[in-house]
């Protein structure tokens, strides 16, 4: 929402002074309407100031200073009110950047010296919407942290297969050479033995070697007997 009003208003009435000057219409002024244009003078001066510095605090969501104007006995006109728009409305799926405008909102309207009935009312709505943004920008801080946690989990896990797989292949290299070690140790028993002895310890050691490394306990042809012969 674009919230309007922080500002001053009044009047000033007249009072008791030296005269001095004159009028519009070029007389002499009365006591009473130089103490009145003073009086003007110093309001119009309290006034602009006060705009100012919500303008200069605001920054980007200031707008422009509107005054409302006296006439004095002199004809002049005096600012004896005034009001800047602020826009306060919050900054849409974006909690944090609307924390940070709500900020600059509730600086700007308290900015003045004397903050008006009206700058403590918008500074106020400020600090509201300020928390609620707050409380938005944690929520989803927290949703975007479990997400991430996920995504590391699922990697851990993964990097765990490849580790069993590993595991297996170093299980196939170690059943190798547990049968060759079998097939070695039956031809060195079997050399004092016939052929046929021989062929016979031969073939069990390599259908011992065969199993050990996972290729089956197929019994060798005979051309491989004839072969070893």
């Amino acid at each position: 929402m674009s919230v309007s009003g922080i500002g001053t208003s009044g009047t000033v009435a007249g009072a008791s002074y030296t005269a001095t000057g004159t009028t519009a219409a070029g007389k002499p002024l009365g006591a009473q309407d130089q103490a009145q244009i003073d009086a003007l003078k110093k309001r119009d001066a309290e006034v602009k100031a006060h705009e100012k510095a919500h303008q200069s605090a605001g920054g980007p969501y200031a707008g422009a200073a509107t005054y409302t104007y006296q006439q004095g006995p002199d004809g002049n006109k005096y600012a004896i009110g005034g009001e800047v728009s602020i826009d306060a409305s919050p900054i849409r799926n974006d909690p944090k950047a609307t924390a940070t405008k709500m900020q600059v909102v509730e600086r700007a309207a308290l900015a003045p010296a004397q903050p008006s009935s009206q700058d403590l009312h918008v500074a106020a709505q400020a600090a509201a919407a300020l928390s609620q943004a707050q409380t938005d920008e944690t929520k989803t801080a927290n949703t975007t942290g479990t997400g991430k946690g996920t995504g590391t989990g699922t990697g851990n896990q993964g990097a765990g297969g490849q580790g069993a797989g590993g595991q297996g292949a170093a299980t196939a290299v170690q059943a190798q050479t547990i049968g060759a070690a079998d097939v070695t140790a039956t031809a060195a028993a079997a050399q004092d033995g016939g052929g046929s002895s021989l062929r016979s310890l031969f073939a069990r050691g390599l259908a011992a070697y065969n199993a050990a490394a996972g290729l089956g306990g197929a019994s060798p042809s005979a051309s491989q007997f004839a072969a070893v012969a």
